[in-house]
């Protein structure tokens, strides 16, 4: 499953930047990010252009690991209750740091999963 908004935004000039969104996890069948740490039943990456070139930071959702699997940029949430998550990072305080915000995607993955998003949203000052 596979979500992409086009944003093609200058962000040079924000001191912050925030993402937030309201999602739910219903179901994941395989443990944390699945076998290779990428299959997770919710995951939003970023994709930016910093002065170096294009690229992406990902957060990722989970509410089980009972196999030990890799968790690589997850975080574990309660299953099947509404969250609100803003990542704790500000984005323009990664490196390298954002230049212009050119996408947002949301994928989710996995042999048999469901999730709810209500709200994604990236708001900078």
């Amino acid at each position: 499953t596979y979500l992409r908004q086009e944003i093609n935004q200058d962000v040079s000039d924000f001191r912050t930047l925030r993402l937030s969104l309201q999602l739910k996890l219903v179901n994941q069948s395989l443990s944390g990010g699945g076998y290779m740490g990428s299959e997770y039943p919710l995951l939003v990456r970023v994709l930016y252009r910093a002065e170096r070139g294009d690229t992406s930071i990902v957060y990722a959702f989970f509410y089980q690991n009972e196999a030990d699997n890799l968790t690589i940029n997850g975080t574990q949430l309660p299953q099947g209750e509404w969250v609100s998550y803003t990542v704790p990072e500000n984005l323009m305080s990664i490196d390298p740091s954002p230049v212009r915000i050119l996408a947002v995607e949301v994928t989710a993955s996995g042999h048999d999963y469901e999730s709810l998003l209500k709200e994604i949203s990236l708001e900078g000052e």
